[in-house]
């Protein structure tokens, strides 16, 4: 594990409550496979951001579109990837705390529509 995977599992929501309405009810979680590292609420479907390191070019992709995000993103490392997902190169450690507010957020948005979705135990994510 390098130094950005290892930044971005430190990363945690900070209080208990995220936002003016959002209360954290589901563990941020963590995945590794052979070609990314995922942070999650609960299942693994529930994936907010995607580290990938196996390239010359490391890189975050958070689930979210551009717009939403552009004011909190630096554009010279920020791009576009398609209507729902912003993809952001990333060098250090020390980047995953300039974009944060981002990743807080892009948690944010996937809290809000894990409890929205029908069928889902807001209690439990499942």
């Amino acid at each position: 594990m390098n130094e950005i995977s290892a930044s971005l599992r430190s990363w945690r929501p900070c209080g208990l409550s995220v936002g003016a309405s959002v209360r954290v009810k589901s563990p941020v979680a963590f995945k590794d496979t052979a070609t990314y590292s995922g942070v999650n609420l609960g299942p693994v479907r529930r994936w907010f951001l995607r580290f990938f390191s196996n390239g010359s070019t490391k890189y975050v992709i958070l689930r979210m579109p551009y717009e939403a995000l552009k004011s909190s993103l630096d554009a010279t490392v920020a791009t576009s990837v398609n209507a729902t997902e912003t993809r952001v190169n990333v060098t250090s450690g020390a980047d995953v705390d300039r974009f944060s507010a981002a990743i807080l957020a892009v948690y944010e948005a996937e809290v809000r529509r894990k409890d929205t979705e029908p069928g889902t135990d807001s209690a439990t994510g499942a």
